[in-house]
């Protein structure tokens, strides 16, 4: 039902009256929300008294000592029917408002504004508005002054002037003080600081970047994180505070830091993975894993008679390496091998899977356990280290494959690895004293040839975790020559040890018997430090597989750790012809052993543990959490990053790689 003009006017007024009426009845005034608790209880009185002004009226209907409540009726002068209106007017000295209804009421300085609901907007030529007002007064209560609708004068006329504006502020907030960096990534700075002041308020900040001149972010609260940075850069960050009037504070005292360096992600990819296990390079692709390495090293070439060379077996394994021909299911790239090809097998996969990940370094690592026999002859003489290092570029950068045309595997290799096992000590092969300074002495003729074929070329080497291995190697010497250092911080123990023990421990733990051979990761790195290794080429060893004891006792602690075992357990690759060799893969261990026994965390060497009591497997091997674990020690230290042994060990969620990723390069 929509009320005609007439009606809407009586119908007020009835509204008027019965409101007067309540009021009289009640206890409290109806806008006793804006009377001052102390003055609720004082005397009421409750009348109407009608002040008129030109073209609207101001009529009281309910007063008491320090307060009011009115009706204001303005006539639309404006000559036109409106559809909104907005009021203004001024109040004699001594009155203030409080609340409004039937209208949006504010106020600026002396001067008052009502607005319509959006209901009540529309109101005819001569017709009249409405709306009511409860404030405080200090003994008279006077009619409103210099009337305006719709910015003209109520009655007709000139509008009264605007009111002046207020006082402008020009104090500055003060300077932001604390200002300190909370964290930081490759690409992000956080930033924190403590909060400014102003005699009207700050309203926020304006943070700068290299003395830049326009802010970076401009956040309203005490912290910001700054994106977009570039990695490995140095940054310098100032804070100003502002206020509502547009001043700015001072600059704060600057702050410097510096992005984190992208870390390496080193990978070891086995040949013969292609045979019983069935891992291919293109696992590597499809699992994704090669997305998050930055570096493949293909295990491994062999030295034989002073030269690299790709031998028939046991010395080399051709088939692995070039001739085995790969169909459509088992290419990076989904296209079959064809018979008259000449590179097949892992090395011309390997260049399918560089096309596919440009930005991978793919390295031929020389060497390992059983093929390091013939490194201390083939460098023990300039002549012999010339002709070595020679034989190993022709091979694998210029990819110089006997019988295949000349090149055939050029540009697959982007560096060489040298995992000698061990310089002095031997391993499966003995060293001699000489090894020391000819290791030096290779590395350096590795570098100057590699050099000379092309800058860039990378070059490593790995190293034992225990100090009767890396300290065989002039580390202060050597490390100028190469690109990063792989330290094999795991295998500490194994199937050579009748107790169980932690192979790859990131820290000592006190309770460990053998604590004084500093059989840790962390014992081992820093250890590489002291020794003059550059913290910033050293590349910390992740096995992604663990070792097992077999017949294992409980002990008083019922876990099994420290205990006396059988020996070594049979690891879910072994046969009669390895033995049992106590290796466990960890896809083997998170789908069969987890769920068969009790895993329990070391809080001390932060890696995970197993221990069956009904069969007597003990393992020791790394997870996810003990990964991360790992990656916030290399962010700590500022190590290059991790090398992973062997990438074939990761379950198919590529579980271990991507803990790894997500912590060093995130």
């Amino acid at each position: 039902m929509r009320l005609s003009s007439p009606e809407r006017s009586h119908a007020r007024s009835a509204l008027s009256f019965l409101l007067s009426l309540l009021l009289m009845l009640s206890t409290s005034v109806a806008c006793s929300g804006d009377i001052p608790p102390e003055e609720q209880n004082a005397p009421l009185a409750t009348h109407q008294q009608s002040l008129s002004g030109p073209g609207f009226t101001f009529t009281t209907t309910t007063r008491w000592d320090a307060g009011y409540c009115a009706e204001m009726r303005v006539t639309n002068s404006t000559g036109a029917n409106i559809g909104g209106w907005t009021v203004t007017f001024e109040l004699p000295p001594g009155m203030t408002i409080t609340s409004a209804w039937q209208g949006h009421w504010s106020v600026q300085g002396s001067r008052h504004t009502v607005r319509d609901q959006g209901w009540n907007g529309s109101v005819p030529a001569g017709g009249e508005l409405f709306f009511g007002l409860c404030g405080n007064h200090t003994g008279t209560i006077s009619s409103p002054l210099n009337c305006t609708i719709n910015g003209q004068a109520c009655g007709g006329g000139n509008a009264p002037p605007p009111p002046p504006p207020p006082p402008s502020d020009t104090q500055p907030p003060s300077t932001v003080t604390g200002l300190s960096v909370v964290a930081r990534t490759q690409r992000s700075v956080d930033l924190t600081w403590q909060a400014a002041t102003d005699n009207v308020g700050v309203t926020g900040y304006e943070v700068f970047l290299n003395n830049g001149s326009s802010p970076v972010a401009s956040p309203t609260g005490t912290s910001v994180s700054v994106a977009g940075l570039t990695p490995g850069t140095a940054y310098t960050f100032t804070v100003k505070a502002r206020d509502a009037a547009g001043n700015r504070s001072s600059s704060s005292a600057s702050v410097s830091v510096t992005t984190l360096t992208p870390k390496k992600i080193v990978g070891y990819f086995v040949r013969w993975g292609v045979y019983a296990r069935g891992f291919y390079v293109k696992n590597l692709d499809v699992s994704g894993a090669a997305a998050k390495l930055t570096h493949l090293n293909y295990a491994f070439g062999n030295v034989v008679n002073g030269r690299c060379g790709i031998l028939p077996a046991p010395l080399g394994d051709p088939w692995a390496d070039y001739q085995m021909s790969f169909d459509a299911a088992r290419s990076v790239d989904g296209q079959p091998d064809t018979w008259d090809q000449p590179l097949k097998g892992n090395l011309n996969q390997l260049r399918k899977l560089k096309a596919r990940h440009p930005n991978l370094k793919v390295l031929i690592s020389l060497g390992g356990w059983t093929w390091s026999g013939g490194f201390s002859d083939a460098v023990s003489t300039s002549e012999r280290r010339q002709a070595f290092v020679q034989s190993c570029i022709d091979l694998y950068i210029r990819g110089n494959v006997p019988g295949l045309p000349a090149g055939a595997a050029a540009g697959i290799f982007d560096g060489i690895d040298i995992d000698w096992e061990f310089p002095v000590i031997g391993g499966m092969f003995p060293g001699r004293p000489e090894d020391t300074q000819n290791f030096t002495l290779m590395l350096a003729e590795f570098r100057r040839q590699l050099d000379a074929v092309r800058p860039g070329l990378q070059l490593s080497f790995a190293t034992g975790s225990t100090p009767d291995a890396y300290t065989k190697i002039q580390l202060s010497a050597v490390h100028p020559y190469v690109d990063h250092i792989n330290i094999m911080t795991y295998d500490m123990h194994g199937a050579w040890d009748t107790t169980t023990n932690f192979h790859a421990p990131l820290y000592n733990a006190s309770g460990n018997p053998s604590r004084s051979r500093r059989d840790s990761t962390h014992e081992s790195v820093q250890g590489h430090i002291a020794a003059g290794a550059p913290a910033n080429k050293l590349v910390m060893g992740v096995p992604f597989y663990g070792r097992g004891w077999q017949g294992t006792q409980a002990g008083p602690a019922g876990d099994g750790l420290y205990q006396p075992t059988w020996g070594a357990a049979w690891g879910n690759r072994d046969d009669v012809l390895t033995g049992a060799t106590g290796i466990f893969d960890y896809f083997y261990i998170r789908s069969s052993l987890e769920s068969a026994g009790v895993k329990r965390r070391h809080p001390e060497t932060q890696v995970p543990y197993l221990y069956n009591s009904s069969t007597g497997l003990w393992l020791s091997y790394d997870d996810p959490t003990s990964l991360s674990a790992k990656g916030d020690y290399i962010h700590h230290y500022n190590l290059a990053g991790s090398m992973i042994w062997e990438l074939g060990g990761d379950d198919a969620q590529g579980s271990l790689l991507t803990a790894l990723k997500s912590k060093l390069n995130p």
